[in-house]
């Protein structure tokens, strides 16, 4: 009767065990389906964060001052600025503008007025400015 009694113990020992197992199984799934759409939250407010510092570009009119300042703070290897003016079309790699001759082909008139558009690549990342001068 003694190895009975431990069979039986044993057993529902096991099947608590098991029962534990598939319990905490379950809420393993459902916390790796919430982290997953928290990553996806997460890394959409992170791509409107970054994409909002160039709000200022998205459709709208801005100076040739302003276009400076784009190729100031923005241009780099990874991000164009390209200015079409009356003249000439230039795209900067570079946070270099220092052109003063206003007979140059790439000079910017600050007072001049450009309609800016966004540049997004694959994923939706803005990776360029356009700028083109209004006549």
């Amino acid at each position: 009767m003694g190895t009975i009694k431990k069979v039986i113990l044993f057993i529902i020992g096991l099947i608590f065990t098991m029962a534990f197992i598939a319990e905490g199984s379950g809420y393993f799934n459902k916390s790796m389906a919430l982290s997953k759409t928290t990553k996806g939250s997460y890394d959409s407010s992170v791509d409107r964060i970054s994409s909002s510092k160039y709000g200022e570009f998205d459709g709208t009119i801005v100076s040739g001052a302003d276009a400076i300042s784009a190729i100031r703070l923005y241009a780099d290897e990874n991000f164009t600025v390209s200015v079409q003016t009356n003249r000439n079309t230039t795209v900067y790699n570079k946070a270099q503008y220092s052109v003063s001759d206003i007979s140059a082909s790439n000079y910017i008139e600050p007072t001049a007025k450009f309609s800016a558009k966004l540049e997004t690549n694959d994923n939706g990342s803005v990776n360029g400015i356009t700028l083109t001068q209004k006549k």
